[in-house]
């Protein structure tokens, strides 16, 4: 396998596992009518989306380097 294609794929597991993370609490959350879990899904996902913004960006700048 590709180095490259090892590292989208790490990125991608680590995205995925966060974004269903995030799913859960949310819908405990709303399921519980808990606000900490609502919070902490919001919270989940916003690290997560973070994390694959900067990696994508590294992705990218690593191909034109």
């Amino acid at each position: 396998m590709n180095f490259n294609v090892a590292i989208d794929f790490i990125i991608f597991l680590i995205g995925s596992i966060g974004f269903l993370i995030s799913l859960v609490f949310m819908f405990q959350g709303i399921l519980r009518k808990k606000r900490i879990f609502l919070k902490k899904g919001l919270w989940s996902f916003v690290f997560t989306s973070v994390f694959l913004l900067v990696a994508f960006l590294v992705r990218i700048l690593m191909a034109f380097l």
